[in-house]
């Protein structure tokens, strides 16, 4: 929630008191009415945040719209034999560079006067309103940061029933960019598109040695994901497999350890290979989160509009945003797989 701290502190002061009459009009265009007191003696939130992966990520704090990321390799095969026939040169040093260039994303809401004054918290409620538009945006956030790409409707693309379609237009993000790293596929997997031990050992083993002992790497993947890993470990029958099914300890295999991404899609309509899944795709990455980069070039800033003519406050939310993987030979994706698998006994 690192991006959001700006905003955090805007949400955590209550609005200041507004002056408005009551029975103005209480919807605009075919919005219906957001409380209808007489219904109601209490507001529930159906918005819940569920993002995860954004607050792991490494944050670049960007002071223009553009940022170079640097990063140095240094080639294989230095040591040679010694002696006046050895050349100088005996490796080389490269260097690459990658952009963070930043989109502008935004939000506004209308918020009716009357909404104010005829509920049951009155002025309180656009603080209400504030904190769940908070959870739906980063929410929001998180499944663009995820699945964005250029290619909607195309494979592989995700269209989101969360994200409006010209968001998740704006650029290839993660799962795209997962793509040039080490690609496994489930689709031809011997033992089932459900996750596995041996799925998990083939990353490790995908993954090159020099990034192995990287104690940071982390295996994300579905919330679904995890339930189905716990009936895996469950039919083990084993102390260990018990602990994590019961929840003594968070998921994991060896050393590595899982991450619940709830809003990582499980409907997927094509994968990476480009071949179809219909609609119960998904995935799981391995990546050290400090090699994900999120470059922001201004924190989420929150404004209110007032349009007194109409009776309205426009609560608007700005944020200006890239997502990069620095060094993608450091991750190894494993597409096309699905969820659902009763490990430790047969589903109904």
């Amino acid at each position: 929630m690192s991006i959001f701290d700006r905003a955090a502190g805007v949400l955590a002061m209550a609005p200041r008191p507004q002056m408005i009459q009551a029975s103005k009009a209480v919807t605009i265009s075919s919005a219906p009415t957001i409380v209808e007191p007489e219904c109601s003696d209490r507001l529930i939130d159906f918005v819940q945040e569920e993002s995860v992966l954004v607050g792991l990520m490494r944050v670049i704090r960007m002071s223009r719209n553009e940022q170079n990321l640097n990063f140095i390799d240094v080639s294989n095969k230095l040591l040679r034999p010694g002696g006046c026939q050895t050349t100088c040169d005996t490796g080389t040093i490269t260097g690459t560079r990658k952009t963070l260039s930043v989109h502008e994303l935004k939000a506004a809401i209308p918020l009716c006067d009357d909404v104010l004054d005829t509920n049951i918290e009155g002025a309180a409620l656009e603080d209400h309103l504030l904190r769940m538009a908070a959870k739906q945006l980063a929410n929001e956030l998180e499944v663009w940061v995820l699945m964005a790409s250029l290619g909607l409707g195309q494979s592989p693309a995700y269209a989101s029933a969360l994200v409006d379609a010209s968001t998740m237009l704006l650029d290839d993000n993660l799962y795209e960019q997962l793509q040039g790293g080490h690609v496994l596929n489930g689709l031809t997997a011997t033992d089932t598109r459900f996750i596995t031990a041996c799925k998990v050992q083939q990353m490790m083993q995908a993954l090159p040695t020099q990034y192995r002992g990287n104690r940071n790497l982390k295996l994300f993947m579905p919330d679904d994901m995890i339930w189905d890993w716990n009936g895996v470990v469950r039919a083990r029958q084993t102390p260990g497999g018990d602990a994590q099914f019961s929840g003594q300890v968070d998921p994991q295999l060896g050393r590595l350890p899982f991450v619940s991404v709830p809003l990582l899609p499980t409907d997927i309509l094509s994968c990476s290979v480009g071949s179809a899944v219909g609609s119960n795709g998904t995935f799981m990455f391995l990546a050290d989160p400090d090699n994900l980069v999120l470059g922001i070039q201004r924190e989420m800033t929150f404004e209110r509009w007032r349009n007194g003519c109409e009776g309205r406050t426009f609560l608007i939310w700005t944020i200006r945003v890239d997502v990069l993987i620095e060094n993608p030979d450091a991750t190894v994706l494993y597409d096309c797989m699905d969820v659902g698998s009763c490990a430790c006994e047969p589903c109904p």
